[in-house]
């Protein structure tokens, strides 16, 4: 897969009530301990722990563990080849989790240069967004090895459900245990991903069910990323992404939703440039899970590549649903024809 794409996606144990400032490198063990740990995959090099007792599921080469079925908080490990350091890798799909990800922030005082993963020194990168209407908090550890980028990303409500303590803050702990207790076997070799599941028309489940509202398929030559936060698949040529959001907007229409996600785009990309906006008088082209959704086309460039992406916005109780298709322009119509009519034929909401 090429760096390019990649950093579009891979990028998704309680602690005391009186609970000071959390941070990367607070409070690790000195050598990685397994103990309170379950082994959730043993991969190529490397073995990665997860939390005793957390559901452990693998789609896509993410490996995942969930602390419920009831509660979503949850780690994700994913192993990538790339040449760039861990801090690069960040910084070069930052742009994508600004634009993608309603409300990003980040949270400087809490991340670090010198976090734990697996004895090796990591960075660690701590991040606010919402996913839908609800405030969650995102920690990312990334450490590099053989030419490959190992990351692990822990995700959770950053909401309090009782006591004095968030989500994020009552497990934020068991994943920096987790970082800690990974161990490495030996030479990594070129990163592999398992084959995710199909269904029987052959195509890959790329939401998650237990945090999404909506049930998004995707052709067999895509592959899902559930270590961003948002629901994303990344072609397996590594020229074309997909993903989906929601959002209580603060603008009352799309039209109007869609004018300040153009004016963040002119700011974020490149040669930024409008081909198509949806107006009343225009025909409906698309529909989302059964409902017509305005259509916004726009082209950029990134990398010395030009892109071109085309968004689908329609609205759902008091939510705004955005899905996106970017390829490179060169390859883009193959997509629009093929990728993305397959996906909204069988798109549905929960």
């Amino acid at each position: 897969m090429k760096k390019s794409f990649l950093s579009l996606s891979a990028f998704l144990l309680a602690v005391s009530f009186v609970l000071p400032l959390f941070s990367c490198s607070s409070n690790l063990p000195s050598k990685p301990i397994p103990d309170g740990m379950q082994v959730a995959e043993k991969g190529n090099g490397y073995t990665f722990y997860a939390p005793e007792g957390w559901d452990v599921t693998t789609a896509g080469g993410i490996v995942t563990a969930s602390v419920s079925a009831v509660d979503p908080s949850n780690i994700t490990f994913v192993r990538v080849t790339s040449d760039l350091t861990p801090s690069g890798y960040f910084a070069a799909g930052e742009e994508e989790l600004r634009a993608r990800l309603p409300e990003y922030a980040p949270v400087p005082e809490e991340s670090s240069e010198e976090a734990d993963f697996g004895g090796q020194t990591a960075v660690c990168r701590v991040y606010t967004a919402k996913i839908g209407d609800t405030p969650y908090k995102f920690m990312q550890l990334i450490t590099a090895r053989d030419g490959q980028i190992y990351l692990l990303t822990y995700t959770a409500k950053n909401t309090i459900p009782s006591g004095q303590v968030t989500y994020f803050d009552r497990y934020a702990e068991a994943a920096l245990n987790a970082a800690a207790a990974f161990s490495f076997t030996g030479s990594a070799g070129e990163a592999t991903q398992e084959a995710p599941e199909k269904n029987e028309d052959g195509l890959i489940l790329a939401s998650d069910p237990k945090i999404s509202r909506y049930t998004l398929l995707v052709p067999e030559d895509f592959r899902p990323d559930l270590s961003t936060g948002i629901t994303t698949a990344v072609s397996s040529a590594g020229d074309a992404v997909i993903t989906l959001a929601y959002t209580i907007p603060e603008q009352n229409t799309i039209g109007e939703y869609w004018e300040a996600r153009k004016t963040s785009y002119a700011t974020l990309y490149e040669n930024f440039s409008v081909s198509y906006e949806q107006k009343e008088k225009d025909e409906i082209l698309y529909r989302l899970g059964g409902q017509s959704a305005a259509r916004y086309e726009y082209d950029f460039t990134r990398g010395g590549h030009s892109y071109h992406a085309v968004e689908l916005m329609t609205v759902r109780g008091t939510y705004i649903y955005t899905l996106t298709l970017t390829a490179r322009a060169d390859t883009f119509e193959g997509y629009r024809a093929g990728a993305l009519e397959t996906l909204l034929a069988h798109f549905t909401f929960n």
